[in-house]
């Protein structure tokens, strides 16, 4: 079984949270990423993340015993993904981070042989030409067929499903988004989803279209989606969300 560990946490203090958290949670390393960060919206997101990964990594991470948030460090690989390292040591494992307007959430998963993306969007309206641009027709199709959400919930919740899927391949928009496909299901799957729980989704990717596994979940005015890649068909997966 494929065990994927996520942490969701939401600020609603702002600037105040992180006058009382600080920095005293970085690395060396962080602290020295964090000084190239130039404007407060953007170091006060970075620090969230942080935060946030940081605690599910030291909830999950028991065998290396009671570890402070400064004992663990989140580096960037070349291809901008996160890696980690606990006491200078690194951590073998998949990490996906994202945040957005006071929301933060982070997946580790353990298994070596997977990769995973995670991504959090505000549900909001956007520019028509956006629903134009980057969505395939079957997914504008299946639009008709999911009455229980608004437009701007559906085509929000399949964009960070994309979003989700392009961190997992570390490719950021380098892609036609419309080589991802993300395809819901019937109502009785889109209705857990308002009853605060993730729920699967189809993932087909133009290329790489073998053992991709979605999930979402939905939360006030947000979306949050989780893609993995290299789990086979057969085998069982569990989410299991960490709370602080």
């Amino acid at each position: 079984m494929s065990i994927l560990y996520v942490l969701i946490h939401e600020v609603d203090e702002g600037q105040a949270f992180w006058e009382k958290e600080g920095e005293k949670f970085l690395s060396p390393q962080e602290r020295e990423r964090l000084t190239s960060l130039r404007f407060q919206k953007r170091r006060q997101e970075w620090l969230h993340g942080r935060w946030v990964a940081k605690h599910l990594i030291q909830r999950v991470l028991s065998d290396f015993g009671e570890l402070t948030l400064s004992e663990i460090s989140i580096e960037n690989r070349a291809d901008g993904s996160p890696w980690v390292f606990v006491k200078g040591e690194e951590v073998q494992g998949e990490l996906s981070i994202s945040h957005r307007e006071g929301w933060a959430c982070a997946a580790f998963s353990q298994n070596t042989e997977i990769s995973l993306g995670i991504d959090v969007e505000k549900i909001e309206k956007r520019d028509p030409a956006f629903y134009m641009d980057y969505f395939t027709d079957r997914e504008k199709v299946n639009r008709a067929l999911i009455s229980e959400m608004s437009e701007e919930m559906y085509y929000t919740f399949l964009w960070s499903a994309k979003e989700a899927v392009l961190k997992a391949l570390k490719l950021g928009l380098r892609i036609d988004t419309r080589k991802i496909e993300i395809l819901l299901g019937g109502f009785d799957t889109i209705s857990r989803s308002f009853a605060c729980s993730w729920f699967s989704i189809s993932i087909q990717v133009l290329g790489v279209g073998e053992n991709w596994t979605g999930f979402g979940y939905i939360r006030e005015q947000f979306v949050m989606t989780l893609a993995c890649h290299g789990i086979k068909k057969s085998e069982p997966v569990m989410i299991q969300e960490i709370r602080l």
